[in-house]
């Protein structure tokens, strides 16, 4: 790979890369998506930012006759885009585009997946935009297809208190609310209290130091479940499966860093926060 391209897109370095590749690459991100392939049906597969393409990878050792699949990934980054061409995955075509820029012709895809992406798209792009991607992707998607979501989703009803109790941590919290004046923490006793959604979305920066100037600005719960629901029956598809997930990643450092209870005292710490949604195109296949 061109080490020249390690200069461009966000100024990320290089060394955060490689930190990027080594996560995507890691043994649990692979056993998450491989409980994302179960899900994908049919040979004509679109991935919107793919990434490194692991879920190609994962879906062509589940299926028996991989030499009918049709893969094709949409990854924005043109470093992340060559490592997944560096790979060589078969039936795989990766295309460097803005995942918004996208345009198929009608009923093509038997399945689309958006693994972790809508919520960058949100935080970056107008609403308008957003529709517009939507309804295409309902075009793109044969009747009976799948449209595969995973992200976080929002819980502005659950209110908790949060204390914390790393000094370093209480001093991110002030750049955090700086940078997303949305995300509201009333001072309570020792600690904030504020909705599950802004509580979380904090603690989930609060371990991507090394890009904390971009995490702080991205909503990383871009939408309720009910939002998602609605979302599905306008676009003329039946949600199939709600799976919701906790937070599981770093949970030592956050066990250590913070207490986020209810403001009845019970520990929400493993709180669900992130949700896999499948919505299938009505229609017959």
């Amino acid at each position: 790979m061109d080490n020249t391209l390690f200069t461009e897109e966000r100024q990320r370095t290089k060394k955060q890369y490689e930190q990027y590749f080594f996560y995507l690459d890691s043994r649990e991100h692979r056993a998450f998506l491989r409980t994302i392939a179960t899900h994908i049906t049919g040979e004509k597969i679109l991935d919107l930012g793919c990434g490194t393409a692991g879920l190609f990878e994962e879906l062509l050792i589940t299926r028996k006759k991989s030499e009918q699949l049709t893969l094709i990934g949409i990854e924005q980054s043109e470093v992340i885009a060559q490592k997944a061409r560096d790979k060589s995955i078969p039936h795989t075509t990766i295309i460097n585009a803005p995942v918004c820029s996208f345009d198929f012709p009608q009923e093509s895809f038997d399945s689309i997946i958006m693994v972790s992406i809508l919520h960058e798209l949100v935080s970056s792009h107008k609403l308008p935009i957003i529709a517009q991607l939507f309804a295409c992707l309902w075009q793109a998607l044969k009747p009976g297809g799948k449209l595969i979501i995973h992200d976080g989703f929002r819980n502005d009803t659950i209110v908790a208190n949060l204390q914390i109790h790393n000094y370093d941590k209480r001093i991110l919290l002030d750049s955090f609310r700086e940078a997303r004046p949305d995300a509201y923490f009333y001072p309570y006793g020792a600690g904030f209290v504020s909705s599950l959604t802004h509580i979380f979305d904090f603690v989930h920066k609060c371990y991507y130091l090394e890009n904390w100037e971009h995490e702080v600005k991205e909503y990383y719960y871009p939408m309720s479940l009910e939002a998602y629901s609605l979302m599905f029956g306008a676009l003329g598809c039946t949600t199939l499966t709600v799976k919701m997930y906790p937070e599981t990643e770093h949970v030592h450092e956050i066990k250590k860093d913070f207490s986020i209870t209810s403001l009845l005292g019970a520990p929400l710490e493993l709180a669900d926060c992130n949700c896999l949604l499948v919505a299938q195109k009505n229609g017959k296949t």
